[in-house]
């Protein structure tokens, strides 16, 4: 079985043999002292992001509401529920996505930072 495990991981002093069937070998080693360095980036912070109004106004400007700090350097795209790709743009200073060109509809709003990507979902409305 294989588990995965929630992200930053770290693992030291693993080896891995593999044997005949019948036997198996363990060898344990004398391994030096690791130090891990980890980050201290919130990767989870764009998940507070909300987006207002929703629904919203075909022509009107879509809010992002919380994380500044984490929207800085963020990108977007708008996803059609086909899976297209219908914009893309880098978050404006004022947090906004225009969506002038978009139809009514119901869409993805995925945001990503050099560190995550977050999903939102909207609706356009005429």
């Amino acid at each position: 079985n294989v588990e995965l495990l929630p992200e930053p991981a770290t693992f030291s002093n693993v080896k891995i043999y593999e044997g005949s069937c019948g036997e198996s070998t363990a060898v344990l080693e004398n391994f030096d002292t690791r130090v891990d360095i980890l980050g201290d980036q919130d990767e989870d912070a764009l998940a507070a992001i909300n987006i207002a109004p929703n629904p919203v106004s075909r022509g009107s400007l879509l809010r992002l509401i919380g994380g500044e700090t984490e929207l800085q350097g963020a990108s977007y795209s708008i996803i059609s529920m086909s899976g297209q790709v219908v914009s893309r743009g880098d978050v404006s200073g004022e947090a906004t996505v225009n969506i002038e060109e978009l139809n009514a509809g119901i869409y993805m709003l995925r945001l990503e930072n050099g560190f995550t990507k977050v999903n939102k979902r909207f609706i356009v409305l005429d």
